[in-house]
């Protein structure tokens, strides 16, 4: 993925509340001996040990390019947007004439991926997942190995976990012009209001306040 100093990670949490946020991506798989690596697409929960977890069918290959080689990619990518010519054409410039280009959030995690095979492991992951997505009071039993419904159903699936050794993050939002510009940008998606854009406009906000020097202290 080609980055840019300016579209780079601020710090180490925004990955994080990236991934918190947008918890469906692809996990890649390379194997071993495989002409085109595995590629599946799934939710996942991150954890607060940075591993994220998931479920598969016990016949997806996935699982067993993890077991062959548990070296792995999870790529998930987000609030992206197109950004018309109109809108990017830079101060005394011919909006004719500008140039579009997209925004988006993307970040790349290389991991190393620990199947769970145990009823009660599988539970454990799967329980995660369900704190992840149900909303809080939803009528759900806790999963648990043995003759429950639920319990029954293990036999069937894998857990994984992916334990997450680097991080590659990519915040394209106008960070390459001026903040008059960007905030202009901003005005257009709260305007247009289309699929993602307040998620778009969200991350260009909080990244330009980022960006923005801290006031001087006040003299005594």
């Amino acid at each position: 993925m080609l980055s840019k100093p300016h579209d780079d990670l601020l710090d180490g949490e925004e990955w994080r509340d990236f991934l918190r946020e947008n918890s469906f991506g692809q996990v890649i798989a390379p194997g071993r001996g495989l002409e085109m690596p595995v590629v599946t697409p799934l939710h996942f929960a991150l954890g607060r040990d940075d591993a994220a977890v998931f479920h598969l069918q016990r016949s997806n290959p996935l699982l067993q390019a993890l077991r062959d080689n548990p070296a792995c990619l999870l790529a998930v990518v987000g609030s992206y947007v197109y950004i018309p010519s109109e809108w990017n054409a830079g101060p005394g410039e011919d909006t004719r004439w500008g140039v579009p280009t997209s925004y988006y959030a993307a970040v790349q995690a290389s991991c190393t991926a620990e199947i769970v095979d145990d009823a009660d492991g599988i539970a454990y992951i799967l329980n995660q997942l369900m704190r992840r997505y149900e909303p809080a009071g939803s009528l759900h039993e806790r999963v648990e190995a043995g003759d429950s419904p639920y319990g029954k159903l293990l036999g069937a699936i894998t857990g994984v976990r992916l334990n997450i050794m680097r991080v590659r993050g990519k915040f394209k939002f106008g960070g390459n012009r001026d903040s008059a510009h960007r905030q202009k940008v901003a005005a257009m998606l709260a305007k247009r209001n289309g699929p993602l854009d307040a998620t778009a406009r969200a991350h260009l906000l909080r990244r330009e306040e980022a960006r923005r020097p801290p006031e001087d202290a006040p003299g005594e």
